[in-house]
């Protein structure tokens, strides 16, 4: 396979960041591994963070440096004990490979149902908000990314640091989120 400065594999992320121009090259579309400076995410800076829509599910990529996740995660906590859906965390980066994968999934469609029926979702950026994971795991290295569910009363029902990661790809995922579904 020849690769070219302006596409990427799609099955190796670079953690590389781009030093030209945030200005893509016309005709790309970004891809799960396209470098941060290439993709089209100034949405989720721009976008109120402070309080996560309950039940809401993502639009644009979601570890915005700016949001405030602990806010974030008493909000949706607060969700769960109203209507007893479970809290997914997914603490990841927009550097991280997986992540991006993982944040793929989350907008197809299968998942989103998932995840409007069951889940109240907070991505939580590891490099500004790493503190926020301290109260569900206690272990000092993580492999990103990792995606901790919370009962409607907040006990970790599962934290993917010590279970492992489901596959990245949809259909894995969307098992994964069912079965851990109340």
């Amino acid at each position: 396979m020849t690769q070219s400065s302006s596409a990427p594999p799609t099955t190796k992320p670079t953690p590389t960041k781009q030093t030209t121009s945030a200005t893509k090259p016309t005709g790309t579309k970004p891809t799960p591994s396209t470098p941060t400076s290439t993709k089209p995410s100034p949405s989720h800076t721009t976008t109120p963070t402070s309080h996560p829509t309950p039940g809401s599910t993502p639009t644009s990529f979601g570890y915005s440096p700016t949001a405030d996740a602990k806010t974030q995660i008493a909000a949706a906590r607060a969700a769960a004990e109203a209507d007893g859906r479970e809290v997914l965390l997914d603490f990841g980066a927009d550097w991280c490979g997986n992540c991006v994968a993982m944040d793929h999934d989350f907008h197809t469609p299968e998942v989103q149902a998932v995840l409007a029926a069951s889940y109240h979702l907070v991505q939580i950026d590891v490099d500004t908000n790493m503190s926020a994971i301290s109260p569900y795991d206690d272990s000092s290295s993580f492999g990103l990314p990792v995606l901790i569910i919370l009962s409607p009363s907040g006990s970790v029902r599962v934290d993917t640091n010590t279970t492992g990661n489901p596959s990245f790809d949809q259909s894995s995922f969307v098992e994964f989120l069912k079965k851990w579904a109340v």
